[in-house]
């Protein structure tokens, strides 16, 4: 947090944790909301609602209260994560280079 003036916003992916520090620092903040694991953890966004920005991870999964800037999906394009059915000893996962 020591450096925050050297950025214009913040990503904030990790829910309502550092939303407790967002009236300690004057860079804005935008908090993606994964889902509401309790119905308890909504008094902690709604708190923090004024000044803060969220994105949600669908239109469904949002709440009335709230301040959204955006939705933004966590999908992606299984095109380009061809299935390999050759199992070697090891983990390798990302995009087909030759897309």
């Amino acid at each position: 947090m020591e450096k925050v003036g050297e950025f214009d916003l913040i990503h904030n992916p990790f829910d309502f944790l550092l939303l407790t520090y967002s009236r300690l620092i004057k860079t804005p903040i935008v908090t993606t909301i994964h889902g509401f694991s309790s119905p308890k953890i909504l008094a902690v966004y709604q708190k923090y609602n004024a000044g803060n920005s969220y994105v949600s991870i669908s239109n469904a999964d949002r709440h009335e209260s709230l301040n959204y800037i955006a939705t933004v999906y966590n999908g992606i394009e299984s095109a380009d994560f061809p299935f390999e059915s050759n199992v070697s000893d090891y983990l390798l996962f990302g995009p087909d280079p030759s897309r």
